[in-house]
């Protein structure tokens, strides 16, 4: 894609060329609220706009679905040292 055109109808790429980035849901929703405006002033056709949001909505959804299974590891991980911590008599409990 040389032309620094996307494949979707009517969506171009950033104008440097550049992929969009959308790693985190903050970067979903900024483009969400892109493409929004692009169907406002009509540089989109509104069909092809919803197309797009709705793919950015099963990306932000995706995106939220993966940072909490990351957190629930991180906790996970966080209990099982403290159990064993606890275990191994290092730091007894306080009661």
């Amino acid at each position: 894609m040389a032309t620094g055109e996307d494949d979707s109808p009517g969506r171009k790429r950033q104008r440097n060329g550049t992929r969009i980035r959308l790693k985190s849901l903050m970067d979903v929703r900024e483009e969400m609220a892109r493409v929004y405006r692009d169907m406002r002033t009509e540089k989109i056709q509104v069909p092809a706009g919803n197309g797009l949001v709705q793919a950015l909505m099963c990306l932000a959804k995706t995106t939220e679905l993966t940072q909490g299974e990351g957190l629930i590891e991180r906790l996970d991980e966080l209990e099982a040292r403290r159990v064993s911590t606890s275990d191994s008599g290092a730091n007894p409990p306080t009661n």
